[in-house]
């Protein structure tokens, strides 16, 4: 599967929905501080973010002779 925006954006409303469902005090609780709950949410969407690609990423080589498609791992 090619990459998707559809796909793509439910993995990262899914990743933000983990820190939706907390106040901001249960948060910095969990995180120890807002700056480190503001790069735990980075670091979700980032994971959904490679993980898309890792999953649905379609990389094509061109070598000597040949054209390769592969999935990325």
């Amino acid at each position: 599967m090619p990459l998707n925006k559809d796909v793509l954006g439910v993995a990262l409303y899914t990743a933000r929905n983990a820190f939706d469902d907390k106040t901001i005090d249960e948060l910095i609780a969990i995180h120890g501080s807002l700056d480190n709950v503001r790069l735990a949410m980075a670091k979700a969407d980032a994971d959904a973010i490679i993980n898309h690609i890792k999953t649905a990423g379609i990389v094509t080589t061109v070598g000597s002779s040949t054209t390769q498609t592969g999935t990325m791992v």
